[in-house]
């Protein structure tokens, strides 16, 4: 029998998981039912609408965008006194972004989180949802961090661009923070999104990544039409032994690609992991797929 991602997930830890597998977060719940709205397009998410069970699966539909990415999904919301989640399930931290347009934000608790039988569940896993040109802000203690999710799905003609307007609204909301560099970012330029400064980007990872796999392809001999591709990211966090927690980001290409042979593409899809790098608290690659796995 396959193992499960969520066993999968349990046996190796989500740092070693994360250099193999690209990981795909697609939630994205009615803000109204589990946030409060403040002021500046920003959004607290509430203290008891943070932490989740879910189920890790691979994504195994070559229609889908996600294909062969393992998805975190099938959330339920988890508060204090409710019974231990099953063992195909994991509880996680989870901050939403908000498809509107905004800055969402929550604090990860340091604090127990008691089940039905008294035992701390307090996770040491958080995840945020995928990024395709978001932008993510850390700050604040170690053991209780502040994480912000800012994104739009909206088509918006702002002065600069996307990741210079999150950052303009991040410095708004904790201008200490901003000023004093006491926070971590994650843009767009740093897994590589569909567009910058107005034209198309992609990181030299992922055109090295595009440049191998037509070489592949073309030694191969198979029918292969690339169509289309994008770098996205995932950025998740791990709380270590004495508490503290440490920020990753999982930059991961999206390759949609067609073996048709008759006039019409076929569109099919496929996820590969890239590279794992800790971005908070240090900034350092954690590792690099230099041969990352050909597409079927």
């Amino acid at each position: 029998m396959a193992l499960t991602g969520t066993f999968k997930l349990a046996r190796d830890g989500i740092v070693e998981f994360a250099k193999q597998h690209a990981l795909a977060v697609l939630m994205e719940p009615k803000l109204s039912d589990i946030a409060q709205a403040k002021p500046n397009d920003r959004h607290t998410i509430l203290g008891d609408k943070r932490l989740y069970s879910a189920i890790l699966r691979k994504r195994s539909v070559p229609t889908d965008s996600a294909n062969l990415a393992y998805v975190v999904e099938d959330f339920n919301r988890f508060t204090a006194g409710m019974p231990a989640v099953g063992a195909d399930r994991f509880l996680t931290w989870y901050l939403p972004w908000n498809p509107g347009g905004g800055q969402n934000d929550m604090t990860i608790p340091d604090t127990p989180v008691l089940d039905q039988t008294g035992q701390n569940v307090n996770p040491p896993l958080f995840f945020t949802t995928t990024l395709s040109g978001c932008s993510v802000f850390i700050r604040g203690k170690d053991k209780r961090p502040e994480v912000f999710h800012s994104g739009s799905a909206a088509m918006v003609n702002w002065e600069g661009t996307a990741s210079t307007h999150w950052r303009q609204l991040f410095a708004a909301t904790r201008p200490g923070t901003y000023q004093r560099g006491t926070f971590t970012e994650v843009n767009k330029l740093h897994y590589g999104s569909p567009k910058a400064f107005g034209q198309r980007f992609n990181s030299p990872l992922v055109e090295s990544y595009i440049q191998q796999l037509q070489a592949f392809e073309a030694h191969r001999g198979l029918p292969f039409v690339l169509i289309d591709y994008m770098g996205m990211g995932c950025v998740f966090g791990v709380r270590d032994n004495s508490g503290k927690w440490a920020f990753y980001l999982q930059e991961i290409v999206r390759v949609g690609y067609s073996r048709s042979t008759g006039p019409l593409p076929t569109l099919v899809w496929a996820n590969r992991a890239l590279r794992l790098t800790q971005v908070h608290p240090s900034n350092s690659a954690i590792f690099t797929n230099t041969v990352p796995k050909p597409i079927p």
